[in-house]
């Protein structure tokens, strides 16, 4: 789980607590699986789908996420987190063609 100090504080996770999930209800309610598929689109990672399904009820937790988002709203920090996560999907993509390249030709080897 990824974990950053804050500024004068002790350690903590972006993710908050992991393990506990919002109702059924509580998610249809507020119609969050809509909302996980269009900020992750079709291709979504399962781990991050389940991660905006757990509440955050840890105080510190919260103030530190709404810090990094205020910090995502700066132009400049956005267009690097953006390169970022867009390297990670290419990385991802290219390490998969290589995992279906392998097991087409293995026999072959």
């Amino acid at each position: 789980m990824a974990r950053v100090t804050p500024i004068g504080g002790a350690r903590v996770s972006l993710l908050g607590s992991r393990g506990s999930k919002a109702s059924e209800r509580v998610l249809w309610d507020l119609r969050i699986e809509e909302l996980v598929d269009e900020i992750l689109g079709k291709n979504k990672d399962r781990f991050l789908a389940d991660v905006f399904k757990e509440p955050l009820t840890d105080r510190d937790a919260i103030a530190f996420r709404q810090r990094v988002f205020e910090d995502l709203m700066d132009e400049r920090a956005y267009a690097v987190a953006r390169g970022f996560v867009e390297g990670v999907k290419e990385v991802s993509r290219l390490l998969s063609l290589e995992a279906d390249a392998y097991e087409e030709f293995r026999y072959g080897l």
